[in-house]
């Protein structure tokens, strides 16, 4: 990864709020993601977010905005500034992060007045009413000459478990304040249904259609409701989605008290326990894509990495040049011209074969290679910073840049190698909001992840996998295959929506512990750091997360300020 630093604020370029503010106990940290207000910083400088993460997305997406708007979010792009609501306020919250594919099962979620998709029965009515909290809305009305009105939509595709219907419902006043939502279905032929009615104006739930419903809500959202329920579809066939815009008369028959309706929209079914972020549909389900975000090896290792002396000095380069190519050196430029030939720049030197280096240096001109052990390419150079973090290999006893582009020069200038190892000490903090279900498992969610492999990694999990467990923190390293461990067994977080989660893991060189809310898990011994320079540092590569806080120290931090960072 070649990390670039920027100049000004944004995605793609570098912040320039202070970060003194983001040490604990003194001491400053190596990496800093202040994600909800836009801060990222390398070794107490700053920089963009795309100069110390990298993000994956092959779809685009939505996110919330300050006005509590879901906008569209290409592919590629991550979602920074996403928001949320917490207490019936819609708070900043950082990066929105889903390491699974999502679908939204609903056709047209925000056009119910295509009748292609859906029907009106009973004498129902639809019409456009404006927005809804940034979505097309639409008033839904009984007229109550015959039974309850419905709005409907018919062959739903879905699969067996567990499913969420979700919908945002205006506090709109009306003869009838009742507004109702169901899932109809048929299970081994007997014909069964599940959903909810609400009181628009209080948003109390009345509990009619209880069948097979596993947990339902209302939630404040200002000008509307959030509305949602979760339902076991296993085995289900025929799903029909019925909108009953007024519902007073619990016999189904018309009457005054059934006249009504209601405005609504954002209508959301897909697989799982709790709402998950929304997906528009345009006549079809929609998925969109799992997101990876991680800081690479390269990067990790100018944070944290404990580097020996300097191995590359300009004066030692040979020209290694075929015909009609030319290396020149001036102070620490080198300069490769290509004329007819292939113009090569080599320094000899001696690596620790299995060790880790890393490479610096500034390129302009022409794209070159580089190179180590002869022949082995590291990449393609790029104007500006260069950085690549290897492993010396048998053969590797030189480092090079060439150019092969006949009529091109190329410059390198500011070079630099040097061998990085672990720290002997590290600390970690990670704050945010998580949605997950108890599912028995030891990693329902994975907060961070720093892997080599399987023998060697750093861990913060969460574990709903014993009896009593629905959602204890577990913190792990393993070296060579030794693992260490602390975990709470007080199950701190329960599952749901939006769940705040504030973490820490200290691993001094001789013990590890683990912190959550202000509490210790106490201390494990440990016989060592395990070697992981070489791999990325994922962020949940399991879960659904907001994260908003995320921030790395070479060095073990003391147990009252992780108390008190935690808390």
């Amino acid at each position: 990864m070649a990390l670039m630093l920027g100049l000004g604020l944004g995605i793609g370029v570098a912040q320039t709020a202070p970060l003194k503010r983001y040490s604990i106990g003194g001491k400053a940290p190596a990496v800093v993601a202040d994600y909800s207000a836009g801060v990222y910083g390398l070794n107490g400088t700053p920089v963009a977010f795309d100069g110390l993460f990298s993000f994956a997305r092959l779809s685009a997406v939505w996110k919330r905005n300050a006005l509590g708007h879901w906008v569209k979010v290409l592919a590629g792009e991550p979602r920074t500034g996403h928001h949320i609501w917490q207490g019936g306020q819609l708070v900043p919250a950082g990066v929105a992060i889903c390491s699974e594919v999502r679908t939204n099962l609903v056709r047209y979620s925000e056009a119910l007045d295509v009748s292609e998709h859906w029907s009106l029965s009973n004498n129902a009515a639809v019409e456009s009413a404006g927005e809804l909290s940034g979505f097309p809305a639409f008033r839904l009305t009984d007229a109550n000459t015959e039974g309850y009105a419905q709005i409907n939509q018919t062959g739903v595709t879905h699969g067996d478990g567990e499913h969420v219907f979700q919908m945002l419902v205006a506090k709109d006043q009306s003869p009838t304040s009742q507004f109702s939502i169901r899932l109809v279905y048929s299970v081994a032929e007997v014909s069964t249904a599940s959903g909810m009615t609400l009181n628009v104006d209080t948003g109390v739930v009345v509990n009619l259609w209880d069948s097979n419903i596993l947990e339902r809500n209302v939630e404040d959202r200002g000008d509307h409701w959030f509305v949602w329920f979760a339902v076991d579809l296993t085995g289900a066939s025929n799903i029909l989605i019925q909108l009953f815009p007024a519902h007073n008369n619990t016999s189904g028959e018309g009457g005054p008290e059934n006249v009504g309706s209601h405005i609504c929209t954002a209508v959301h079914l897909h697989p799982g326990r709790y709402p998950q972020d929304y997906i528009k549909t345009e006549g079809a389900a929609v998925s969109v894509a799992a997101e990876s975000l991680q800081i690479d090896s390269g990067g990790l290792a100018k944070a944290v990495g404990v580097f020996g002396p300097e191995l590359f000095s300009p004066d030692d380069t040979s020209d290694g040049s075929s015909a009609g190519g030319a290396v020149s050196v001036v102070g620490d430029t080198i300069t490769c011209t290509n004329t007819t030939g292939t113009a090569r720049a080599t320094n000899d030197l001696t690596y620790e074969v299995g060790e880790k280096y890393l490479l610096e240096f500034t390129s302009s001109g022409q794209p070159m290679g580089v190179y180590h052990g002869g022949s082995l390419a590291l990449g393609t150079l790029q104007d500006g910073k260069n950085s690549y973090l290897f492993v010396a290999q048998t053969d590797s006893n030189q480092i090079g840049f060439r150019n092969f582009s006949a009529g091109t020069t190329g410059v390198v200038s500011n070079v630099t190698l040097r061998k990085v190892t672990m720290p002997e000490e590290l600390t970690f903090l990670i704050k945010g909001t998580m949605t997950y279900a108890d599912e028995d498992s030891s990693t329902q969610v994975l907060f961070s992840r720093w892997l080599a492999d399987s023998n060697n990694f750093i861990e913060i999990r969460l574990h709903t996998g014993l009896p009593s467990s629905t959602g204890d923190p577990f913190f792990l390293q393993s070296s060579l295959g030794a693992v260490s461990s602390k975990i709470t067994n007080t199950s701190p977080y329960a599952p749901g929506t939006e769940v705040p989660f504030s973490l820490g893991f200290v691993l001094s060189a001789t013990e590890i512990e683990g912190f959550y809310n202000g509490i210790s898990t106490g201390t494990a011994a440990y016989g060592g750091m395990a070697n992981l320079l070489s791999a990325p540092l994922q962020l949940f590569p399991v879960g659904n997360a907001t994260i908003k806080d995320f921030r790395i120290w070479p060095e073990a931090l003391l147990s009252a300020d992780m108390l008190e960072a935690t808390g």
